[in-house]
């Protein structure tokens, strides 16, 4: 299965996007689809090209919407409708001021151009669907209402609602389309250009452009492209953009920088370690953008509730069209309005039952907190991930890496059995070089001249490399154990971590490491207990070393001597419970526990070095509060959908009964339907311009 993607323009209809979407999905070969209408384009997980059934589907629905398989670049045109609206402006004046006597027609033949002017992609697209059995789209609703304007003489109405809903939805789309671009902006990591080392010539190219290898410059105050390893001296970086940590890190030459970073002391030149398109920015970007196609609960509520509502309120308008009518018919009734009174008020029903505000309030509002998210460098996949993190009331910590630092280093060794201290710390080097585990990076100073063949990682106990007929290996008391090797003095410091290092069945040395907590740990688990939510460790490390830590943090709930598996196991009887359960690793080691909770949080300097397919939601950089700040985001995206589903559904239940007793007009109808649409576009950029304090 591939992903394709193709692009959209002047896609605005959000019950259109959901009915493509479903016809998409039932093409064969094609394994998922989703119309995202934020980015105005349609991804498709399908064994074949599926672009000439996409547009065959889209024209179905959507006339005058086109798909391409490259995005345009157009902006939504806004000339020819002002024109159009200046004429209906001074025709209406016209019609009010200047008495034509006999010829007063004139008046009406003008607005019904206007009509079919703004209006014949409407009544086209309303045609078409209503063949296909589609009666309950924005189309056919706006058709019925301004052709039953007409029906009535009500034609400057018509005029006028027809050309207002259409300068209504381009303004609509351009506040969608700023909004979502005022989102991506805030996560806007690297500078427009990138300056080449070429021999003795520095040559611009775009960041795009820059592939591994390549030798770049980076000037005061620009950003590094891409992920790359210091050339120069010893400089210290402003990596807020891209964590969201404001303290300056210092990087030795020769070391990594992760991409975003900005040098605080002069230029530097970085050699690139990945091509722009793998580096920590891009991808950072490419999971903002993809985001959107991870709904939230609550936009799969409203996109049912859109189905059921938009039915009722039409049943209801012909209800109101009918009822009044026939109990005046039969003296049951006695009002003063006649027939057109009673079809003019089914009409303002049928304008304001549009859902379009209602649909795009809620994913606006996740998406605007998934950007505030990725600013405090916190990459959340998608808007129910965003949306079930709040509700886990239990979080399933790794020690290593997590808790702790994850920054090792050698305390003591003990060589046994003729070896010398040098010569366990050189084998302990030689198979450690091939681990992925961050207690490997305590032997990198320790490198000999071992060189071992058949290297295997044995999960959750150690590794195992073969020299010269003999077998060695490399592992904790587990390990020990799998072997049957039997040690009278097993390592009991608390505080160390204890490795053993074996000749085939005999122990030649054991090496005791030291890590510690992160200095924002205690506090962090501190505001989580807090939050009502339960902290539990999980850790492949002896009952003493993890005992300690969860003392130290004060967890009551700990688990030592753990197998990837067993991890798994004490997930999966959490939410055999019922509960839900989160759970927090470095991304490196814990890829399957990350994958099976019910919200997968990795941790780590760069998104490059994570396992991110697994993870649902990665924090970059190394601080753990970062937790509680993504459970505020999600309590604060919560509230604002809530928000802007009161907005919208407010003003269309108000106008409703405007209507019903006759205090609305076709006017207040469609200022009402795109007026909320506005208002909720407005509602849900407030998060960047505003620092509101979440409770």
């Amino acid at each position: 299965m591939k992903i394709r993607e193709y692009f959209l323009e002047n896609m605005r209809c959000p019950s259109c996007a959901l009915k493509i979407e479903n016809e998409l999905k039932e093409i064969k070969g094609v394994e998922d689809a989703n119309v995202d209408l934020l980015g105005q384009r349609i991804i498709v997980k399908s064994e074949s090209d599926v672009f000439d059934e996409a547009v065959r589907i889209v024209k179905n629905h959507e006339t005058d919407v086109e798909v391409s398989r490259s995005k345009s670049g157009k902006s939504a045109g806004y000339f020819k409708d002002v024109v159009i609206l200046s004429v209906y402006i001074l025709v209406l004046i016209f019609s009010r001021t200047a008495d034509l006597g006999e010829y007063n027609y004139i008046y009406s033949v003008f607005f019904v151009i206007i009509y079919i002017l703004t209006g014949k992609n409407v009544l086209k697209t309303a045609a078409v669907n209503l063949k296909r059995g589609y009666i309950y789209d924005e189309n056919f609703l706006m058709s019925i209402a301004t052709l039953g304007a007409i029906a009535i003489s009500a034609f400057e109405e018509a005029a006028g609602v027809m050309l207002f809903y259409r300068i209504g939805e381009l303004l609509q789309a351009r506040a969608v389309e700023n909004s979502k671009n005022t989102i991506l902006d805030t996560t806007k990591f690297v500078s427009g250009v990138a300056h080449r080392i070429d021999g003795e010539e520095i040559v611009d190219i775009k960041p795009e452009g820059v592939v591994k290898g390549d030798i770049i410059l980076v000037k005061a105050g620009e950003t590094l492209p891409v992920d790359g390893e210091l050339v120069s001296e010893y400089t210290e970086f402003d990596q807020s953009s891209i964590s969201g940590e404001s303290l300056p890190v210092g990087i030795e030459k020769g070391e990594f920088v992760v991409s975003g970073s900005t040098p605080l002391s002069g230029s530097v030149k970085i050699r690139a370690v990945h091509d722009f398109a793998e580096s920590t920015t891009s991808k950072i970007l490419e999971l903002i953008a993809d985001a959107p196609q991870n709904k939230s609960d609550r936009e799969k509520f409203i996109t049912k509730f859109s189905r059921f509502y938009t039915p009722v309120v039409v049943y209801l308008a012909v209800a109101i069209v009918f009822i009044p009518y026939f109990l005046q018919l039969f003296g049951l009734y006695s009002t003063t309005a006649d027939f057109a009174d009673h079809v003019y008020k089914g009409l303002v029903f049928l304008v304001i039952s549009c859902p379009c505000a209602l649909m795009l309030s809620v994913p606006l509002s996740f998406f605007a907190n998934i950007g505030v998210a990725a600013k405090k460098g916190i990459l959340v996949k998608g808007a129910n991930f965003l949306e079930t993190v709040k509700d886990c009331d239990y979080i399933l910590f790794d020690k290593t890496g997590t808790l702790t630092r994850g920054e090792f280093s050698v305390k003591k060794t003990i060589s046994l059995n003729g070896y010398s201290e040098k010569d366990v710390l050189e084998i302990a080097a030689a198979l450690e070089l091939h681990s992925s585990h961050p207690i490997a990076s305590a032997f990198k100073d320790f490198a000999g001249d071992f060189q071992f063949t058949n290297i295997n990682e044995l999960a959750g106990m150690g590794i195992k490399g073969e020299v010269n007929g003999d077998v060695f290996y490399i592992g904790n008391e587990k390990l020990l154990k799998e072997l049957s090797v039997e040690d009278e003095n097993i390592c009991s410091e608390n505080s160390y971590i204890c490795l053993y290092v074996v000749k085939n069945n005999n122990i030649t040395g054991k090496i005791m490491l030291s890590d510690t907590l992160r200095k924002d740990a205690v506090e962090t688990v501190k505001k989580i207990k807090e939050r009502g939510v339960t902290p539990v460790i999980v850790s492949g490390d002896s009952k003493e070393v993890v005992s300690s830590v969860a003392s130290e943090l004060g967890i009551e709930e700990y688990y030592f001597s753990l197998l990837p598996y067993e991890k798994l196991d004490i997930l999966q009887k959490l939410k055999e419970k019922g509960h839900s359960v989160a759970a927090v690793g470095d991304g490196l080691n814990d890829t399957a526990l990350l994958s099976y909770a019910d919200t997968g949080i990795a941790m780590g300097q760069t998104a490059a070095n994570l396992s991110v397919d697994m993870a649902d939601i990665v924090i970059l950089g190394s601080r753990l509060y970062k937790i509680n700040d993504l459970y505020d985001i999600s309590k604060k995206s919560l509230r604002l959908s809530s928000e802007n589903i009161a907005i919208a559904l407010g003003i269309k239940i108000a106008v409703m009964l405007a209507s019903f007793f006759g205090m609305a007009t076709l006017w207040a109808a469609v200022f009402a339907d795109v007026g909320a649409a506005l208002l909720t576009v407005l509602n849900s950029v407030k998060v960047f311009f505003f620092k509101t304090r979440v409770t």
